[in-house]
């Protein structure tokens, strides 16, 4: 009998952990790019942001994108030609995300490991869809003539800017919220780290 059940395979982990390094990149470089070219009446401090002006931080930003769809890419690729990479995202049913509601607020959520219950796979897909419209946008940013079709989707570039801002900003709550029930539950993160969990012992 082993010590341990594997959950997550090395190259899962790799790109969990490049994916959340990008996340975070990408968040504080993008924070320094808004404060150089504001369109609301807030400014994110200085030691939050990465790149420190305008030059430097789209460099950083630039960097960690390539890094960010890289891993991205590479996760979905894991889930649907390895049938690897995590929990199953599905099914999501409205029933289901009522119980677990009702559950959450009774503080009786049950965390089995390796599997994901119906909030958390409708919070995964629904950052899923923030992320291809996080790139979507940024494409459009990026590169305003060759994708200005996307740019003209969205309402025109500056309005690009500010899907691209609020995608961030939903992302960034998501990270949050990642974290939280990370704490809640610390034993995820030793799943995430060495990919295994303790196996259950049984008592007579």
């Amino acid at each position: 009998m082993t010590d341990t059940d594997p959950i997550y395979s090395g190259l899962a982990r790799t790109l969990h952990w490049a994916n959340a390094i990008a996340t975070l990149g990408l968040i504080s470089s993008g924070w320094a790019i808004f404060n150089a070219a504001a369109f609301y009446p807030i400014t994110f401090p200085s030691w939050a942001t990465l790149g420190g002006y305008l030059t430097g931080a789209l460099r950083w930003h630039f960097l960690f994108m390539w890094v960010f769809l890289c891993s991205v890419l590479g996760m979905v690729a894991l889930r649907l030609i390895a049938r690897r990479g995590g929990p199953r995202l599905f099914p999501i049913s409205a029933n289901g995300m009522m119980a677990d509601l009702r559950a959450t607020l009774a503080l009786r959520l049950k965390h089995d490991a390796g599997a994901y219950n119906h909030i958390q796979r409708a919070l995964y897909v629904i950052t899923l869809l923030a992320c291809v419209l996080s790139v979507a946008s940024g494409m459009a940013l990026w590169k305003p003539v060759q994708f200005q079709s996307i740019a003209d989707a969205m309402g025109g570039y500056e309005m690009a800017r500010r899907v691209h801002f609020w995608v961030m900003c939903g992302i960034s709550g998501f990270v949050l919220v990642h974290v939280a029930m990370v704490a809640l539950v610390p034993s995820s993160l030793g799943r995430m780290l060495f990919g295994a969990r303790l196996a259950q012992r049984e008592h007579m």
